[in-house]
């Protein structure tokens, strides 16, 4: 495996690699294999950060991706840095929630180490009739 990537000490003590793996694809199915093949070979390389969002409709691969390496022993989930977002029509904060536990689920993860919004700006939110 390749040298440790450095990281940054926020103010609360939790580091984050400088460099991580952002994971948008062109927002259609993602190729499972292709992204799973990303995946692993950002590991190889030494990364810890891996970036995703609900939009990018990969969040239950990276999820079985990690779950696999995990059991295979040699990575932990405190190994990794993971971020994801929610999205600009989920951000009242009841669905924010829901948004976070279908990532956790996803994820198969308990945690989320940085939870952004994706891409704030003003959105009105359409009911239909």
């Amino acid at each position: 495996m390749a040298s440790k990537i450095p990281t940054i000490k926020m103010h609360n003590g939790v580091e984050i690699p400088i460099i991580g793996l952002g994971t948008a694809t062109n927002l259609e199915a993602p190729n499972v294999n292709e992204l799973k093949a990303a995946f692993n070979a950002a590991i190889e390389a030494g990364y810890r950060a891996f970036d995703t969002a609900a939009a990018y409709q990969n969040e239950s691969i990276m999820g079985e991706f990690f779950e696999s390496k995990f059991k295979e022993g040699n990575l932990k989930r405190s190994d990794i840095f993971l971020t994801t977002k929610v999205w600009l029509t989920h951000l009242r904060p009841e669905n924010v929630e829901l948004s976070l536990k279908s990532s956790l689920e996803k994820l198969r993860t308990d945690y989320i180490d940085l939870l952004l919004i994706h891409g704030p700006m003003p959105v009105k939110v359409m009911t239909l009739i």
